[in-house]
């Protein structure tokens, strides 16, 4: 048996105790303490945010970017993606919306 199929054999083993728990991202304490009329514009006003990834939930950076795909006083949108999967929906949104992408993502025609 390779290698790779004896440690797929030894992960699915009954043995909990030998498991990790499953990872849950967190949110900064200035996400958990807003209020659900708080948008993400308002509490980087109110303080700075930092995320620390992948320790911090990316959810933070995906509702900032579609309050900024939505914001008509948004002018542009630059951002450094790497993906490890197909073309998110905010990004589309962000495009069809007319947002200035400083560039056209060469894996998106």
């Amino acid at each position: 048996m390779p290698a790779g199929e004896r440690l797929m054999a030894a992960a699915q083993l009954d043995r909990p105790e030998l498991k990790e728990t499953a990872f849950v991202p967190a949110l900064p304490t200035a996400l958990v303490e807003s209020s659900e009329d708080d948008d993400i514009f308002a509490l980087i006003r109110r303080q700075n945010i930092v995320l620390h990834h992948p320790f911090d939930s990316f959810q933070p950076v995906i509702e900032f970017l579609r309050t900024a795909a939505r914001d008509p006083g948004t002018l542009a949108i630059k951002a450094c993606l790497y993906l490890v999967g197909g073309i998110p929906r905010w990004w589309k949104r962000c495009w069809m919306l007319s947002k200035r992408i400083s560039r056209s993502p060469p894996w998106w025609s």
